[in-house]
């Protein structure tokens, strides 16, 4: 048996090494929820930025001429396009928090609907013992003053 899980683990290291990026198998406390983490995604057009800022800006300075009085025009541009970034940020982030929120409703109704047919177990059981309690007071108090039949007291 040992051997085995020798050679398994012998095994498991060299497809690692073969292929790092192959997958794990991990456990989850609760398999039906589901919630994995999210790659937040930069703006596309802040990422186009990003990658040829240096010619954005020279295509700026060369067909606008700036002078000492609008030199902050680039200042302007670049703020809005890291508005623009923060607000797709923002968009992602809600829609995460939706999925994670539609998972665990799903989650909750399920509990819900499960523990709903328990109580319904439980209750039937209840007026069972209910009946039989009410039999054996029955045979008990035949014959005595609290026979209910009698019209004695409980």
């Amino acid at each position: 048996m040992k051997k085995k899980i020798k050679e398994q683990a012998e095994d498991r290291k060299l497809i690692d090494m073969v292929n790092p990026d192959s997958t794990v198998k991990a456990p989850l406390y609760a398999p039906n929820m589901g919630i994995h983490p999210v790659d937040y995604r930069i703006a596309p057009a802040f990422e186009a930025l990003e990658s040829s800022f240096t010619e954005y800006c020279r295509s700026y300075i060369e067909k606008a001429g700036p002078d000492m009085f609008n030199g902050n025009y680039m200042d302007n541009q670049i703020e809005a396009f890291v508005e623009e970034a923060i607000c797709q940020i923002l968009q992602q982030r809600q829609e995460h928090e939706r999925m994670i929120r539609r998972v665990l409703t799903r989650m909750h109704t399920g509990d819900r609907v499960f523990n709903e047919k328990k109580l319904e177990k439980y209750l039937k059981e209840r007026d069972i013992c209910e009946q039989e309690l009410k039999a054996l007071k029955k045979s008990a108090y035949k014959g005595t003053c609290y026979d209910i039949e009698d019209g004695g007291e409980r």
